[in-house]
C-alpha cells in the first residue's frame, strides 16, 4: 500500500519534475526574445499534505516574477488582484490603483455564507 512515504516520494518526484519544467520554459522564453521579457510565474493554491498543512501552506501561494527595469516591483507579499495594475503602472504608465488585502471565512462551516476577517490566522496552529 502507498502510505504517507509513498505520498510524499510521488508529490517530491512531481515537483521536481515540473520545476524542470518550468524552469525550462522560461529559459526559452528568454533566449527567443530580442529583449528582456516579463515573465510571472504564479500559483493558484498552496499545499495541504493530508491535512497537516498551516493555513499559510494552504492558502499561501507561489509568485515568482521578472520584471526588467522594475527590479522591487512587487515587493515581498504580492496580492494577485494588484498583479496587473502594478504591471501596467510601471510599463505603460497608467496610474491603476490597487487593492487593500481582504479575507473571508465560512460561517458556521458553509460555504456559500462569508464574513469579511480582519486577522485570517489570528488563532491558527503554526
Amino acid at each position: 500500500g502507498g502510505g504517507s512515504s509513498e505520498f510524499g516520494r510521488v508529490y517530491v518526484d512531481q515537483l521536481r519534475y515540473l520545476n524542470g519544467r518550468i524552469l525550462r520554459l522560461v529559459d526559452e522564453i528568454r533566449r527567443a526574445t530580442s529583449r528582456p521579457p516579463v515573465i510571472i510565474v504564479m500559483s493558484d493554491q498552496g499545499y495541504d499534505v493530508a491535512a497537516a498543512g498551516t493555513l499559510p501552506d494552504r492558502f499561501g501561494t507561489l509568485f515568482a516574477a521578472s520584471t526588467p527595469g522594475h527590479a522591487a516591483l512587487f515587493g515581498n507579499s504580492q496580492l494577485t488582484v494588484n498583479v496587473f495594475p502594478g504591471l501596467f503602472n510601471a510599463y505603460f504608465g497608467t496610474a491603476l490603483p490597487t487593492q487593500r488585502p481582504r479575507y473571508f471565512t465560512s460561517v458556521n462551516g458553509g460555504s456559500v455564507h462569508v464574513e469579511e476577517v480582519t486577522d485570517p490566522f489570528a488563532g491558527a496552529s503554526p
